[in-house]
């Protein structure tokens, strides 16, 4: 007998939300130095703000009704409890779509697009939507022994879909979000039958399985990846090389000692604030999500609320240690599951302000690209940052008969 989902609803205690405040008004900030902007990290003026606001305008209470007007539920798949957002379609063809977040996301990123996608207008294509919290995020379970990385973690979401009733589904996802979409296109291609990401995490093709394509790669470092790949392959490669050498602190740290790292986070909230804010100034397009105005402020605070309240930054950080260890054991990227090639319809959609992706042909190594679509606008949170061009961009790359024809047949 299947269990059947439990229905939740989101509630913070009094207790939690005074202790919170007690802790904003004591926060004790550092000192800084003159004229570095955002080069060390999160400007003390910046964070300052951010907390005025948080303390003065911010009303948690408002936003978590408003977040309970979602369909949430709980469900216990591969040992874990999994909380998710549930939202059906009344359209009698509407296709079932996981929407998987990354760090330091959460099931909020995807709010906005999952009203989207199951109320269209017209005759545009319609969607079961299920959002979940990946286990440790928000108000998932917290796994509790080492080794649930993103294979687990894929292999707990094809448990949920199935167990809601979707004997066929798609996904979407970005950041870690992009990485377990894959592996549930690699693993389990009969049920999950077509895939679109944002974030283009695929690395090098190995000699062994790709060895024209691994050559080409090589030829790129002797005589340059503009004359290998082209002009604007080239720009993003170098682009990459730039990020990870002033962008990786986070991740080398996360990678490494997280355990570290979480104390300050999970006691101080200016501290996790300010971890949370850095990644949304660096990784959104800022000429449309403007971190100095009252939205922005709304969304980066109420991302470390959903990780306050829940006290799920520790969790939520070790998935890259997970990452790390596989890593070591196959010497392959992200839990050795990129370095599995796919046959399911892939759709590609790259935001300029995102992490850049990589070649375009490394991607076809390793994914069925049916539609590989770039913008002049958004970035790293496009739920967050342009809902309406991530609903656009799903509708299109759903309505491709190659893509359409998984869910007939």
């Amino acid at each position: 007998m299947t269990e059947a989902p439990q229905r939740f609803s989101i509630s913070v205690s009094n207790s939690v939300l005074d202790d919170l405040k007690e802790r904003l008004e004591r926060a004790r900030y550092p000192d800084e130095l003159e004229d570095v902007d955002w080069e060390y990290g999160t400007p003390v003026t910046i964070l300052r703000e951010y907390v005025a606001f948080w303390k003065q305008h911010y009303n948690w209470n408002e936003v978590e009704n408003k977040l309970n007007e979602l369909p949430q539920f709980t469900l216990i798949t591969n040992g874990l409890k999994h909380h998710f957002i549930h939202k059906r379609s009344l359209r009698a063809n509407a296709i079932p779509l996981i929407l998987i977040h990354g760090w330091p996301g959460s099931f909020y990123e995807f709010a906005k697009v999952a009203n989207q996608l199951t109320e269209p207008e017209g005759n545009q294509q319609a969607f079961h939507v299920v959002v979940p919290s990946l286990p440790g995020y928000g108000f998932s379970e917290k796994p509790k022994k080492r080794g649930y990385g993103i294979a687990e973690i894929a292999k707990g979401l094809n448990k949920l879909m199935i167990k809601l009733g979707y004997k066929k589904y798609s996904a979407h996802g970005g950041d870690w979000g992009t990485l377990i979409a894959h592996t549930l296109a690699s693993c389990y291609p009969s049920e999950c039958v077509a895939v679109h990401i944002t974030s283009i995490l695929f690395p090098p093709p190995s000699l062994w399985n790709f060895p024209l394509a691994h050559l080409k790669f090589l030829a790129s470092s002797i005589f340059g990846a503009e004359r290998t790949y082209g002009h604007e392959e080239a720009k993003r490669l170098e682009r990459l090389q730039t990020i990870m050498k002033t962008e990786m602190g986070y991740f080398h740290l996360q990678t490494t000692k997280p355990q570290s790292l979480a104390y300050g986070l999970n006691d101080s909230p200016i501290g996790l604030l300010a971890w949370i804010l850095e990644k949304y100034h660096g990784w959104t397009d800022r000429k449309m999500f403007d971190i100095s105005s009252d939205e922005a402020k709304e969304i980066i605070v109420t991302t470390t609320m959903l990780y306050w309240v829940t006290e799920t930054i520790p969790s939520s950080m070790r998935i890259y240690r997970e990452y790390r260890d596989k890593n070591i054991m196959t010497g392959s990227l992200s839990d050795g599951i990129t370095t599995l090639s796919s046959k399911v319809p892939t759709g590609v959609a790259f935001f300029p302000c995102d992490f850049p992706p990589c070649p375009k042909e490394w991607a076809e190594c390793y994914a069925n690209i049916q539609r590989w679509k770039e913008y002049d606008k958004g970035g790293h949170f496009p739920g967050l940052e342009c809902p309406d061009v991530l609903t656009s961009e799903l509708r299109e790359y759903f309505d491709l008969p190659v893509v359409k024809n998984e869910f007939s047949a």
